[in-house]
């Protein structure tokens, strides 16, 4: 049977251990519960789940693995969509986190870095034990619970246990270490309650702060299922709360003039070493700092999903991005003023990556990207088409080889148009646009009479400077304001760079490429 629980991310099942949980409904209205019980199959699941989350989806870290390679024949630059660092804000005040757990912990839950020899399974495996052994010995202790009716059990967090770091894995049998002085300190000014509460065939665990209880995140744990939500105004509100109370700032929040939106993170166990991690938007989110930028995305579930089958190595990864803006800052003689004259568009992003670590392949299903706009103050000054006649998406797959260059097979075409139009903001600049951007409209092409499309990525010798080969189909480069310089390379040929730069005279970026014999 699958263990009861689930986790994703190691910071998400840190901050669950750590109290930032939630409070529900229970079977039985104003029954107490078997607290013990819970929180303890709590700690057992979140650290199974954990554990779990690091067999399935480690081996899309390595560095050697196809995702890294395949970025690197790309020449793209991408972050591991699952890691131990999944989410970097802190759930509390890094002072006491570090007293509770010690510094390598609490690293994982902020962002730090700590230097380690262990694998990415190793670390996963570690931070799952502590974690257990931070709920059932730190949190979810009897000194804890401070009351257990109306069907909830409610744990006030004290001093002691709660600020003894846990004993180093090769400390004497018996080991207690001392009570951090500051962490007892903030945690008798601010009063941090854990309440858990019956949910289905598991349960719920909120963490509340102060005397009005104010609300950080809600954690569920079911029999397949370890989620976290959190409500960003009340979060907000309730560090703030925290912070004004310790006087300090070392979980510093900004002012904002709008924060509203529901985020949930959630994982599930789908069998033995294998999960789903999936980020999901369930309100929309919307976000003005006050003085800053201003920043929107529509509600959408999930926001990506990546199932991951350590045993197969394969993954799958989910994305479903809605439309989204963001004002910002439009500033480019550097002056230092503040204002939203730069408006983001995105029309969206989508698709589906399936990952065959075996195969060193990754499939493409239906990705694309929106129309992408920047607009200053109502001029649009990039433009951003992907195939616009084409539902703005493509399928294909990408397949490393053992020199680590890549081959990569599109369907039905891809055909991107980029269209630039600085003049009509020239005037903000201390000196004219670049001639590339000043206003023009480039586009890349690969297209042919229906069936698959191909390039190879080829690396670069002695006597060549790499580029990509044509496999099927004809890659074309073009710019409208020169069409007599467009740049065609059919099948058998390849696209490289031309040594030092497009002569004078040409188009700053077609005269830079050219087609040629392959080697």
């Amino acid at each position: 049977m699958t263990h009861r629980s689930v986790s994703g991310s190691v910071s998400l099942g840190l901050a669950l251990a750590l109290g930032c949980l939630g409070g529900c409904h229970g079977d039985q209205p104003g029954a107490p519960i078997d607290g013990k019980q819970s929180t303890t199959t709590a700690a057992q699941d979140a650290e199974h789940a954990i554990s779990q989350a690091g067999h399935a989806l480690a081996f899309t870290m390595d560095s050697d693995g196809t995702l890294s390679k395949t970025a690197d024949a790309t020449g793209s630059s991408t972050s591991s969509v699952v890691s131990p660092d999944m989410m970097p804000v802190s759930p509390m005040p890094p002072s006491i986190l570090k007293a509770m757990v010690g510094p390598a912990l609490t690293a994982q839950v902020t962002g730090m870095t700590m230097p380690s020899m262990m694998t990415a399974e190793e670390k996963f495996d570690q931070i799952a034990s502590e974690i257990r052994r931070l709920m059932e010995d730190r949190l979810f202790v009897d000194s804890n619970l401070e009351s257990n009716d109306n069907g909830a059990a409610t744990y006030l967090l004290k001093p002691d246990p709660t600020c003894r770091p846990l004993p180093a894995d090769d400390a004497a049998p018996g080991t207690l270490p001392d009570i951090d002085e500051k962490c007892q300190t903030d945690l008798t000014k601010v009063a941090v309650r854990v309440t858990v509460t019956k949910d289905g065939d598991g349960a719920r665990l909120r963490v509340v702060v102060g005397p009005q209880r104010l609300e950080l995140s809600v954690f569920i744990i079911h029999s397949d299922l370890l989620a976290v939500e959190v409500n960003l105004p009340q979060t907000k509100a309730a560090v703030d709360y925290a912070n004004t109370t310790l006087g300090k700032n070392d979980s510093p929040t900004e002012s904002y003039d709008e924060l509203a939106g529901k985020l949930r993170s959630s994982i599930q166990i789908l069998g033995a070493d294998k999960v789903a991690f999936g980020v999901s938007i369930l309100e929309p989110v919307a976000v003005a700092q006050t003085g800053g930028a201003r920043f929107t995305t529509a509600a959408t579930d999930p926001l990506y999903r990546i199932t991951g089958d350590g045993a197969a190595r394969t993954a799958d990864l989910q994305v479903n991005l809605g439309p989204t803006e963001s004002d910002g800052t439009w500033d480019p003689k550097g002056t230092g003023v503040a204002n939203r004259d730069l408006r983001v568009i995105i029309g969206g992003l989508y698709g589906t990556y399936a990952l065959d670590e075996a195969a060193r392949t990754v499939t493409l299903t239906d990705v694309g990207i929106g129309e992408t706009k920047f607009v200053v103050r109502g001029s649009t000054i990039f433009d951003l088409n992907l195939n616009d006649s084409s539902m703005r998406r493509f399928s294909g797959l990408v397949r490393v080889a053992a020199d680590d260059s890549a081959h990569i097979e599109i369907v039905p075409k891809f055909d991107l148009k980029l269209g630039f139009d600085y003049n009509s903001i020239a005037s903000d600049f201390s000196s004219p646009p670049s001639a590339k951007i000043a206003k023009d409209t480039y586009g890349m092409s690969l297209i042919g009479g229906g069936g698959t499309l191909a390039v190879d990525t080829v690396r670069s010798t002695s006597t060549f400077g790499g580029g990509l080969k044509v496999v099927a189909g004809l890659l074309t480069i073009s710019a409208a304001s020169a069409p007599g310089e467009t740049v065609t390379v059919p099948a058998g040929k390849c696209l490289t760079s031309v040594t030092g730069g497009a002569p004078v005279g040409t188009n700053a970026v077609l005269g830079a490429l050219q087609s040629v014999d392959c080697p």
